[in-house]
């Protein structure tokens, strides 16, 4: 057997931003009043998409009460859990 190829294309961090903020909006019932947590790898990828996320989740109303970045390398992820 041999292995099959899959091609397609990854829609870029603003995009996947704004559709996770609204995905998130629309769980806890709309943004406005609302706080979020954001944790993300401290990647050019990760950076893309919190950044993406925050712009969207701010214009829908909602604040980030706490960014914690984190390598994707890193033996543990206690300390960032902690903040």
């Amino acid at each position: 057997m041999t292995p099959e190829r899959f091609s397609g294309s990854i829609p870029p961090d603003d995009l996947q931003g704004k559709a996770l903020a609204e995905v998130v909006n629309d769980a806890l019932g709309g943004a406005a009043g609302k706080k979020v947590a954001m944790a993300f790898q401290n990647s050019s990828y990760g950076i893309g998409l919190q950044k993406s996320f925050e712009e969207a989740w701010q214009k829908l109303g909602g604040t980030i009460a706490v960014t914690v970045s984190y390598s994707a390398t890193q033996p543990s992820f206690e300390s960032e859990a902690q903040k």
